[in-house]
């Protein structure tokens, strides 16, 4: 298990849209917790080399601190857990709630897995 950090992508559009990128996530992964707070609309989005029974979950929080002790799983418009899997419609999608700090982490998934989260944000 290891905490992947994540990188701006520089986009044509970064006025008023901001694309963020956790790589190199593998089995038991997570991402670094990334600060959005002024940044109302989110679409994530999960690609890579799955493994068996892997899936990606949006976390978020709005406590302090690089180690929160209480994030909670975001959900999607229908308001069902955001996760993100390998079955067709379940690779992108978009988050309903707008915490303070978001990150994504790996459950499930084998030696074989390898992911890249990608996360557009746009100004609210």
């Amino acid at each position: 298990m290891a905490t992947r950090d994540h990188v701006k992508v520089k986009t044509p559009h970064d006025g008023n849209a901001w694309v963020y990128e956790w790589s190199g996530l593998l089995q038991g992964d997570d991402g670094d917790w990334l600060p959005l707070p002024v940044h109302a609309d989110k679409c994530v989005q999960a690609y890579g080399t799955w493994g068996v029974g892997a899936a990606i979950v949006l976390e978020g929080t709005n406590e302090e601190g690089d180690a929160p002790a209480n994030p909670d799983v975001l959900h999607d418009p229908s308001g069902v857990n955001l996760t993100l899997s390998n079955a067709e419609g379940s690779r992108l999608k978009q988050a309903l709630e707008s915490p303070y700090k978001i990150r994504p982490r790996v459950s499930g998934g084998d030696g074989t897995t390898a992911l890249t989260v990608r996360m557009i944000v746009i100004r609210g």
